[in-house]
């Protein structure tokens, strides 16, 4: 007798932005469908949708929106509720996997009276709109009333249990990278640094503004190639006209085809404040790129082995940062050792083993036994 499907529903905010969260989702959604063929059926829902979904996922996922435009949350809280349980039942939604705790309150309360379970999938660090009220709300209520919370780093999964006491139905997962697709040699001789990510206060794009000025004035001919988009844009390109870096820093927008420019680096730099993971760090090492990054909160400490194919950078140390990069720079036998170092340990991050531990996740989670693959 052929086996109902089980019908799991990704809520996210706005599936055709370009950030990190709508490119994981479209990536465990695909995964899912081709890798579990006959048990899965996978909704992707927005809140509303500007055009397309930017990534490019499996033709077998369905998109939905709640809204034809922007609604605020807060200011539409029951009319989310409704419509949110509206979906549920219309589906027959079993999973509602809100992709940002702040969805779990409306997420939440929408599976009430009803079968369906809710994964909180808490995508950011700690620190992360650590002074908003919305967030530790959403944090503290999935803590208490979420069926499972899933975190991206163990670090996250430590604090949950320090600060709400949540023991028993939390896991880290990591998010996902297939390492099969890249097949490219590393060239130390190139002269190019990269980052990638949004131009966003946390990501802390300003520091390789600072970063450059010292360059400089070490007398340092370098290319830095920024890739993104995001509201600190345009006062990160008036820094660089201010202190004269035209010639050195290079923001060049968004691109759906960033492995061209891994593939034209010689090391990677994230520079950020705070993040959930860092999945980018995990992108550049499967090209074969040396990682430099500050030990910021919370993920690289993961992903980074210090000295071995990159350098963890003390929070927030602009001199050390400088001088890791000439470090790089200048020694392309370094460049080179931290390259071959770079694809070592990517089992754990690989999308085979992550596709198996979200199956595991919510096979579990609804009560039945795990397919042996």
């Amino acid at each position: 007798m052929k086996m109902k499907k089980i019908n799991i529903c990704f809520h996210i905010n706005n599936i055709s932005k370009c950030g990190g969260t709508e490119r994981v989702t479209t990536d465990i959604a695909s995964a899912l469908i081709e890798k579990y063929k006959n048990k899965y059926n996978i909704f992707v829902l927005s809140n509303y949708r500007e055009n397309e979904p930017y990534f490019k996922g499996n033709n077998k996922i369905k998109y939905i929106s709640l809204f034809n435009n922007k609604k605020r949350l807060a200011f539409n809280y029951f009319k989310y509720v409704t419509e949110i349980k509206n979906i549920i039942n219309k589906y027959n939604i079993d999973v509602i996997i809100s992709v940002d705790t702040i969805l779990s309150l409306v997420d939440i309360p929408a599976t009430i009276k009803s079968k369906c379970k809710n994964i909180s999938w808490d995508h950011f660090s700690f620190s992360y709109k650590s002074n908003s009220l919305m967030m530790k709300i959403s944090r503290y209520f999935s803590s208490k009333k979420a069926d499972l919370i899933i975190t991206l780093t163990d670090d996250s999964v430590m604090k949950y249990k320090k600060f709400f006491g949540r023991c028993n139905n939390i896991m880290r997962i990591y998010n996902p990278i297939n390492i099969k697709k890249m097949n490219h040699k590393y060239d130390p001789l190139n002269k190019t640094i990269l980052s990638v990510g949004r131009l966003s206060y946390e990501k802390g794009f300003d520091y390789i503004i600072e970063v450059g000025r010292k360059l400089i004035q070490k007398n340092h001919d370098f290319k830095w190639v920024i890739l993104g988009d995001g509201p600190e844009k345009d006062k990160l390109i008036s820094d660089v006209h201010k202190y004269n870096l035209e010639k050195n820093i290079f923001f060049q927008g968004r691109t759906s085809n960033v492995g061209d420019s891994y593939k034209n680096t010689k090391f990677f730099v994230m520079p950020s404040r705070t993040e959930g993971f860092g999945i980018v760090l995990l992108e550049a090492m499967s090209y074969g790129l040396p990682v430099i990054s500050f030990d910021c909160e919370s993920g690289p400490a993961e992903i980074i082995r210090n000295n071995v194919n990159g350098y963890l950078v003390k929070d927030f140390n602009i001199d050390e940062m400088t001088n890791k990069i000439i470090k790089l720079l200048s020694d392309n036998d370094l460049c080179v050792k931290f390259s071959d170092n770079s694809k070592v340990d990517f089992e754990r991050f690989d999308e085979d083993t992550i596709i198996v531990e979200w199956d595991n996740a919510l096979t579990l989670l609804l009560g039945g036994k795990n397919e042996k693959n």
